[in-house]
């Protein structure tokens, strides 16, 4: 079996896999081209988000048996084509949403008590107590949509701070307990002060946070979103900020994060994105961490070696 890594992932990745009889190829630089040209050679490809495994991809690929994802989002797989074509897909959620819980946690303290706005202040010879009088999280409701791995990891880095937690997942239930309530988008809608996305990017969830999601909460919000940047509409929550239904946002993820595809449009919201005061940018790292690297490659790899074992049944793979 032969298998195609197409970034540079963490070394135990490569390592497990060899160790369980699988040959290794490791071009970390390779682009869709390249990928294209050899693709047709491999049982087994490894991707992370700049690889898209489209239909013009998996028509070459027609050796393939598994694909692995170093990451959650599959928005980058044709999922349907490699149903009918019996490709196993493997993700990692679990890999990284420690690191993206206490991301959100991260962003979320920030916003409230101004630290990056008061650190470049400071910087800057400028002193500011009263501008950068803060807001405190306890006592405070916040809403997570989407509660897989990453809405339930970022629920457990919020249980020492006494705030009530509102848990929303269209495709899970009885899930609620003794920290968090299970509740429609209505009560989130009521009741949050706090709002973070956890949603996977599909064709429902695009622009799911747009100009009317923003108008039904009863309250202003502050608003995180470290899931995929179409989930939320740019320009509906630039609006929000500016008729003060939204007080801040934190984002780790932004619309068309590749600066040489953006329309003329998509360049003028961005300056909008930069030059906001009450929106605290990182550039898509909230499941980056060192501890996060590892884990996702183990985890990708010891899935990939689950199914062989199952679909080869008669090779002993060991992990």
């Amino acid at each position: 079996m032969k298998c195609l890594i197409t970034e540079q992932f963490h070394e135990n990745l490569q390592i497990k896999l060899s160790n369980a009889g699988i040959e290794c190829l490791v071009l970390e630089d390779i682009d869709t081209g390249g990928v294209l040209d050899i693709i047709d050679g491999f049982d087994i490809i490894v991707v992370n988000s700049k690889m898209r495994m489209d239909r013009k991809m998996l028509d070459r690929a027609k050796k393939l048996k598994i694909i692995g994802r170093v990451g959650s989002g599959l928005e980058i797989i044709d999922l349907n084509i490699c149903l009918e074509r019996q490709i196993a897909v493997f993700s990692a959620p679990e890999g990284n949403c420690t690191a993206v819980g206490e991301h959100c946690l991260a962003l979320l303290l920030n916003l409230l008590h101004h630290i990056s706005k008061a650190n470049d202040e400071i910087n800057r010879g400028i002193w500011q107590r009263e501008a950068n009088r803060g807001i405190e999280l306890t006592g405070k409701t916040v809403g997570i949509i989407g509660y897989g791995h990453t809405g339930n990891a970022f629920a457990q880095m919020l249980h020492g701070f006494q705030v009530g937690i509102l848990a929303h997942d269209k495709y899970k239930s009885n899930f609620g307990n003794d920290r968090v309530v299970e509740s429609s988008l209505e009560e989130i809608y009521a009741q949050a002060d706090i709002v973070s996305l956890h949603l996977p990017l599909t064709q429902e969830t695009n622009f799911f946070a747009d100009r009317t999601f923003f108008e039904k909460f009863a309250k202003p919000i502050f608003l995180i979103n470290t899931s995929r940047g179409s989930v939320c509409d740019t320009a509906a929550l630039l609006n929000a900020i500016e008729v003060g239904k939204v007080y801040g946002a934190g984002l780790d993820v932004f619309e068309n994060e590749n600066g040489s595809l953006r329309s003329a449009e998509d360049h003028q919201l961005w300056e909008q994105i930069i030059a906001s005061p009450k929106i605290l940018k990182t550039p898509h790292i909230a499941g980056w961490t060192s501890e996060s690297k590892l884990k996702l490659a183990e985890i990708t790899a010891n899935k990939i070696i689950s199914e062989l074992k199952r679909i080869r049944k008669d090779v002993n793979y060991s992990d």
